[in-house]
This record gives C-alpha cells, sequence and structure tokens, in this order.
C-alpha cells in the first residue's frame, strides 16, 4: 500500500450550477407575531455533481509525452517548411539573375553590331531632280522675245 500512494494521480471534478430554490420564511404581523410562514424563490449556486478519479501516474506520464512528440513534429515540419521556402526563393533569386545577366549579353552585343555598320551593306540614295526654268531667247527669226518656256 505504501508504494502504491505515489503512483496514483487523484482528480476531483465538481459540477456547480445556478438554480432556483425555494425557502420558507416566517411573515410577522405589525406588532410582531408570526403569522405564516411563505415560501420564497432564490437563485443560488448549487454542486449537482463531483467526481473523483483516481489516475496512474505514469498514464498522465505518457499523455505529457504523446503531446510533446505532436509539438515537436510540428515543429519539425515548420522548420522543413521554412527551409524549402528559402530554397525556393534563393533558386528563383539566382534565375532572375542569369536571365538579367542574359538579358544585358545581348543588349551589349545588339549594341556593338550597331554601332559598326558592315562593309557588306549597300545604301541606296535617290535623289530628285530639280526642276530649272530657263529663259530662252526668241531667235530674231522667230520674233518671239521674252518668252520662258518649261
Amino acid at each position: 500500500m505504501k508504494y502504491e500512494n505515489g503512483l496514483t494521480d487523484n482528480q476531483r471534478r465538481v459540477l456547480q450550477q445556478l438554480r432556483k430554490t425555494k425557502d420558507v420564511a416566517p411573515s410577522t404581523s405589525e406588532n410582531g407575531v408570526v403569522v405564516k410562514y411563505v415560501p420564497i424563490i432564490n437563485e443560488r449556486i448549487v454542486v449537482t455533481e463531483v467526481e473523483e478519479t483516481q489516475l496512474p501516474v505514469i498514464d498522465r506520464i505518457l499523455e505529457i509525452e504523446e503531446a510533446l512528440t505532436r509539438v515537436t513534429d510540428k515543429r519539425l515540419k515548420a522548420i522543413r517548411q521554412k527551409h524549402d521556402i528559402m530554397k525556393t526563393m534563393s533558386e528563383h533569386e539566382l534565375r532572375l539573375r542569369g536571365l538579367d545577366l542574359a538579358n544585358r549579353t545581348r543588349e551589349a552585343e545588339l549594341e556593338r553590331i550597331t554601332a559598326r555598320p558592315v562593309d557588306d551593306s549597300v545604301q541606296i540614295t535617290i535623289k530628285r531632280a530639280k526642276k530649272k526654268k530657263k529663259k530662252v531667247m526668241a531667235d530674231a527669226s522667230d520674233g518671239k522675245r521674252g518668252q520662258s518656256t518649261l
């Protein structure tokens, strides 16, 4: 019996409820004589149920251990998720840097190509001829003087 005292955990559960109770109060007349008893309804907190249980301490220890295991598993899962998120973020950042570098390289190549004209290129220039007004002197034989022709 001495050994069992430390191996059990006593628990007591008390349920209390607010209930209406009937009390009987004496009513007195004007001269102080008790005439009759009158019921009065009051609301009080009443103990409705008491439950006492004895649980082995080892069961309580096992419950705490299971709860600790669940919390530890959730913590490890959160750490893994954080690691995966950080890894994917760094991978995306590296891809963006690579794309930016490739874009800069293409822009530099385009500038290099367009800055120097290629020797094999052909340049075509079209010039319009200007219309000139000419003053034609009429021949003395025609007899026309000072007319211009286009």
